[in-house]
């Protein structure tokens, strides 16, 4: 799953691909050690990207 939702956060045009790459590592390896704020916010960025590649809605205007 991590593979798959790093390639749907760097597909993602909001986030510059160099600095979202430095941010996901820093939260992947603080939310391995146990840390529950970045374990969230891991997976509020991985939900904003999959919601922003794949709305219907932004694509049709």
């Amino acid at each position: 799953m991590r593979k798959k939702a790093m390639e749907e956060i760097l597909e993602c045009a909001l986030w510059a691909p160099q600095g979202i790459r430095k941010v996901f590592d820093r939260l992947d390896r603080r939310a391995r050690e146990g840390d529950r704020l970045n374990r969230k916010l891991w997976v509020r960025l991985y939900l904003l990207s999959a919601w922003y590649n794949h709305n219907r809605y932004l694509r049709s205007s």
